[in-house]
C-alpha cells in the first residue's frame, strides 16, 4: 500500500549532516523558508559536503503526493518532518542530485541541489510537473485568492478559491455615485495612473461585497493577494514586505499578471497622524504604490477603511496617487426602500441605511410574515 505524505515514517533516516571544519565552504544561495526545519537544515548542508552549488527552487500547486509516487520519479525519502499540516521531505534523486519538498494545504515547493544550473532546473521542473495537481475547470463565480500572514516560521501564503458575485448581481446595493465609480473600476482591463486605489465608508457599506466583485471583473489579468495583518506587514521586518512583493511565481496565474494587494480596515495607515501611530509604515506604503519599490511590479494597493477622507495624510491625498478614490455612504431612504421593494420585503425604513442594516430588516420582516 502505498503511504501519502503527512502519514507516519517509520525507521531510522540514513542521514549524517556534515560540518563544514574550516568554515570556508563556497555556501549555495536558496531562497528557503525558515520552517522547513531539519530536512532543510540537512538538504544545505548535503549540498555544501556533496558540492552541489547550483540550486533550483519551484512552487507548485498539489493535491496529494506518496511515497511511492516519489520512488516511481527516482526520489527516495531519506529524512522526512511531518505534522501540524505540512510536510518537508529530503529526497535523495538519482545519478546524485538531492531535493527538498515542502508540502502544504495545497501547496508544494521543491528546490534541487545539482553540480550544474542546467541540471538542478531540469531536475527541479521535471519535480515539479510530475507533482502538480491536474488543471481543472474553475467556475466563474470562483476565484483564486492568496492571503498571506506572518508566522513564527516566516511569511505563509494560503491559496483559496472563494465565491464572488457579478458586479450586475450587486450593483444595486450601492449609492448612485458610488456605483457609477465602481462600474468604471470594474471594467478596466489593467493598472490606472495612480497605483493607490482608496474605498472609504462606515461599516455594513458593502466595501467587501464590492471588493469580492472587483476579484471576478479583473480575474482574467489581475491576481488579488489580502494582507491579513496589514499593521504588520508595514512594519519593522521588511523582509515580509519584500517576500510578498516579489511573490510573483507564487500566484496562482504565474508571472506576467497584474497584481491587487488589498489591505483591510487599513485606515491607521493614511491617517494625517500615521507617522506618529505606524511609524515608517505610511512611507512603506506609498514607496510600494509609486515609489521606487514599486516599480515594474505591476501592482495596485487597495485599502479599505471606515476613517473619514477628511482625515487622511495630505501625501495621500496628493492628486495623481490615488487611482480610485470612492465613498460608500448608506444608501437613502428612497433607494433603501427600493431596493426592499425589489426584493419584494414589506420591510421599510425613514432614513439612509446601510447595507447590513438593509439585510438585517429584510430578514426581520421575512421572519415575521
Amino acid at each position: 500500500m502505498s503511504r501519502a505524505v503527512g502519514e507516519a515514517v517509520g525507521g531510522d533516516a540514513p542521514w549524517d549532516a556534515p560540518t563544514a571544519a574550516d568554515g570556508h565552504l563556497p555556501l549555495p544561495r536558496v531562497d528557503l523558508r525558515a520552517d522547513q526545519g531539519v530536512p532543510g537544515a540537512a538538504f544545505i548542508a548535503g549540498a555544501v559536503e556533496r558540492r552541489l552549488f547550483r540550486i533550483q527552487r519551484r512552487p507548485f500547486p498539489i493535491e496529494k503526493v506518496t511515497y511511492d509516487q516519489l520512488g516511481e520519479l527516482g526520489a527516495s525519502v531519506e529524512l522526512s518532518d511531518e505534522g501540524g499540516g505540512q510536510a518537508n521531505l529530503l529526497l535523495h534523486l538519482e545519478d546524485g542530485p538531492i531535493g527538498l519538498l515542502t508540502v502544504q494545504q495545497g501547496q508544494a515547493w521543491v528546490a534541487v541541489a545539482a553540480p550544474t544550473r542546467e541540471e538542478a532546473t531540469r531536475r527541479a521542473e521535471g519535480l515539479a510537473d510530475a507533482l502538480r495537481a491536474p488543471e481543472r475547470p474553475v467556475p466563474d463565480d470562483f476565484v483564486p485568492v492568496t492571503f498571506w500572514s506572518l508566522t513564527a516560521q516566516g511569511p505563509r501564503p494560503l491559496r483559496r478559491d472563494i465565491r464572488t458575485p457579478a458586479w450586475s448581481e450587486i450593483d444595486a446595493n450601492y449609492a448612485p455615485p458610488a456605483r457609477a465609480s465602481l462600474a468604471k473600476l470594474m471594467e478596466a482591463r489593467e493598472p490606472g495612473g495612480g497605483r493607490l486605489i482608496i474605498w472609504q465608508g462606515s461599516a455594513g457599506t458593502g466595501k467587501t461585497y464590492a471588493l469580492r466583485a472587483l476579484a471576478r471583473a479583473w480575474k482574467n489579468w489581475c491576481d488579488v493577494n489580502v494582507v491579513v495583518d496589514p499593521e504588520v506587514f508595514f512594519g519593522h521586518q521588511t523582509s515580509y514586505l519584500m517576500d510578498v512583493l516579489f511573490a510573483a511565481g507564487q500566484q496562482p496565474g504565474g508571472a506576467g499578471r497584474a497584481r491587487l494587494l488589498v489591505l483591510e480596515d487599513s485606515g491607521e495607515l493614511l491617517s494625517a497622524d500615521a507617522r506618529e501611530h505606524t511609524g515608517q509604515a505610511l512611507s512603506r506604503l506609498l514607496n510600494v504604490s509609486d515609489g521606487l519599490l514599486g516599480q515594474g511590479l505591476d501592482l495596485c494597493t487597495l485599502i479599505t477603511t471606515n476613517e473619514p477622507i477628511e482625515r487622511f495624510h495630505p501625501a495621500v491625498r496628493r492628486p495623481g496617487r490615488c487611482w480610485a478614490q470612492i465613498e460608500f455612504p448608506p444608501l437613502s431612504a428612497d433607494d433603501s426602500n427600493a431596493w426592499l421593494e425589489a426584493r419584494e420585503s414589506t420591510a421599510r425604513v425613514e432614513a439612509a441605511t446601510t447595507l447590513a442594516a438593509l439585510f438585517a430588516a429584510d430578514d426581520s420582516a421575512s421572519a415575521s410574515s
